[in-house]
């Protein structure tokens, strides 16, 4: 929730810091849902408001991407196990 908060309170200060955010995103990716959803949050807090559309695209991309390539990944995990059920 720390994280969050001093995200949410510094979102002007820290748009420069975009790409090392992203990272502490990433880093963070193995921690509980709960508690990662805090650090999404945070990160997405600052993201939204970035100025320029493609510094926002990029920021929303490097935010997003991540979390699709791990759902698509999940969904490729059990798709294998329930053809090894029925197989």
């Amino acid at each position: 929730m720390a994280f969050q908060s001093i995200c949410a309170g510094g979102r002007q200060l820290l748009q420069d810091l975009i790409p090392q955010l992203t990272q502490v995103y990433l880093k963070t990716m193995q921690l509980p849902i709960r508690m990662h959803l805090f650090i999404v949050d945070g990160v997405a807090s600052v993201v939204v408001h970035l100025k320029q559309d493609e510094e926002f695209k990029k920021g929303l991309e490097q935010l997003v991407g991540p979390l699709v390539n791990g759902l698509n990944s999940e969904r490729e995990r059990h798709k294998y196990s329930v053809r090894s059920l029925i197989g």
